[in-house]
């Protein structure tokens, strides 16, 4: 430095004399510090021998420290004088410069809380203040040592760290901790409340909120300001995407409402009935596999689907869940070639609950004998829905091997229509075939025929012929009614006959003025299938 450009100062009216050596400068004074006092020194100004002025360095220019002192002092606190965005649970620690005797030192704070203490024994040089509720947010607070002696009777007197010290705590800006219904959720009731609770005590007034769909909301406070209710007079709509959003808000200090860890605004969706899936389709999937498939459903996150080989099984007891899907799909493995029958239903489910079931489908295995001495008609029946349309449909899948004849009884005229196979083609009548048609093959060999489908109510016409003709009326029932003997069908449909007038006369509608009379049977399935029951008549 260049000696002659140095200057200083120094608190407390003492003059300082420079000494320097190659690199440094010593003040001494002749009159000495007082005790017990702060003193300020500062390098007012100087150059060095380039003439470059003195700046800021890695060191505070001025500087204080503190004279020895007899008596004792605070030479430390935290939080420190003017210190700001203190936590709300921060311990306030006094450090002191000689061990006190405890029972004297005495304290205050603004504004008063309550509070606990505890010494660094047995040492004895360190105060710590602790409250159990915390501090409030973006307050002043302020300390003040009032009392104290050392060990040796000395009273506290005031030190480098001011007593008493103010310091200020943090602002928490408030959030939302929790909604409900949560967001994502599904199933929600229609008259559910909405329920928002927040970090800390808000102030109601800056709370505002909306909600899709043009409903309007009342809040209600719990006694505590922290939980909010949002009710609605007008439920909420079945199977509808809602979505909520506090919009503003502040805590009792005013700082605004942010993110939280929880979404806001945030979506829920209401509770959805869920129906019966449509449209099931049972069909082959050659080679091994059956193939289902319906309609979804709206609200349906999945789809379970049973299986049963008895259809009168108790559902779901008697039934296996053979898998839940998220596709209107699912192909049973195997079961097609598995000499096995297999009726299956599916549900569809939100993951809350499940619809009910949907229509029953089937896959049979329909095994045909052959004799070599007695005749060869084998009956039998179609689900009634399948993928067989016309006779031709059937003789296409079986072949002229397998069956040469493929009939139908029709009861009006009391006769069969076939379609058969003669001379290299199949030749006749290649017929419609109609749920509840009675049919009949022609076996030329035994063979397996498996048979996928499902079954619909389907209303069956019955035909009265006039006495000249017979009353044979074939029918197929479906493979997933509930008739499973010929009493059941006895029963349920009776045995009425027209009356006779006295005289043996033909009652009316009989004979010439009418040749003949229909009565309709409803055959039809159970909309629920709870008990697995399938299609009946009615």
């Amino acid at each position: 430095m260049n000696k002659a450009t140095v200057t200083d100062t120094i608190s407390g009216g003492l003059t300082l004399v420079q000494s320097w050596d190659p690199a440094n400068t010593t003040l001494t004074h002749a009159s000495p510090f007082v005790v017990c006092t702060n003193y300020q020194v500062t390098i007012t100004g100087g150059l060095d021998d380039q003439g470059l002025a003195l700046t800021s360095g890695p060191v505070p220019n001025p500087w204080t420290f503190f004279s020895f002192c007899t008596n004792p002092v605070i030479v430390l606190t935290n939080p420190a004088n003017a210190s700001t965005n203190v936590p709300l649970a921060a311990d306030i620690v006094v450090t002191f410069s000689h061990a006190m005797n405890t029972g004297t030192v005495l304290y205050t704070t603004t504004p008063t809380i309550a509070t606990t203490f505890f010494w660094n024994t047995p040492t004895n040089t360190v105060l710590t203040i602790s409250h159990a509720a915390n501090f409030q947010e973006l307050h002043v607070y302020t300390v003040t040592v009032t009392a104290g002696n050392d060990t040796a009777g000395n009273p506290l007197l005031p030190g480098p760290k001011p007593n008493p010290w103010s310091f200020t705590t943090i602002g928490i800006n408030p959030f939302i901790v929790s909604t409900s219904p949560v967001s994502g959720a599904t199933g929600v009731g229609l008259a559910d409340n909405i329920v928002v609770t927040f970090s800390e005590a808000m102030n109601k007034a800056t709370v505002t909120d909306t909600i899709s769909g043009g409903l309007t909301l009342v809040q209600s406070w719990d006694p505590a300001n922290t939980t909010l209710t949002l009710t609605h007079a007008t439920p909420l709509t079945q199977c509808t995407q809602y979505t909520a959003e506090i919009t503003a808000g502040r805590d009792t200090v005013g700082l605004p409402l942010v993110a939280g860890p929880v979404p806001n605004p945030w979506s829920f969706r209401t509770f959805c009935p869920l129906t019966a899936p449509r449209g099931l389709s049972v069909s082959e999937s050659p080679p091994n596999n059956v193939f289902l498939t319906w309609s979804s459903v709206v609200g349906a996150t999945g789809y379970k689907v049973y299986t049963a080989q008895n259809r009168f099984a108790l559902f779901p007891s008697g039934w296996t869940l053979l898998a839940t899907q998220t596709i209107t799909q699912y192909t049973a493995t195997g079961h097609l070639t598995d000499g096995l029958s297999h009726f299956y239903l599916v549900r569809a489910t939100d993951g809350f609950q499940d619809g009910p079931n949907s229509t029953m489908g089937v896959k049979v295995s329909l095994s045909f004998g052959h004799s070599t001495v007695n005749t060869n008609v084998a009956w039998f029946s179609l689900p009634y829905v399948s993928t067989y349309r016309r006779a031709s449909d059937i003789a296409t899948k079986l072949g002229a091997a397998n069956a040469d004849v493929i009939g139908k009884w029709d009861p009006s005229t009391q006769s069969s229509i076939v379609y058969y196979f003669a001379r290299g083609r199949w030749r006749g009548t290649d017929f419609v075939i109609n749920p509840g048609d009675g049919l009949y093959l022609g076996v030329r060999r035994a063979f397996t025929w498996n048979v996928t489908g499902t079954d619909n109510a389907i209303a069956l016409p019955f035909t009265l012929n006039s006495p000249s003709r017979g009353n044979v009326n074939w029918i197929s029932l479906p493979y997933t009614g509930v008739y499973n003997k010929a009493s059941v069908i006895a029963t349920e449909r009776g045995t009425r006959r027209p009356r006779r007038r006295s005289g043996g006369r033909t009652p009316a509608g009989h004979g010439r003025g009418r040749t003949s009379r229909s009565i309709r049977a409803r055959v039809s399935t159970c909309s629920s299938c709870r008990r697995s029951r399938g299609p009946r008549l009615s």
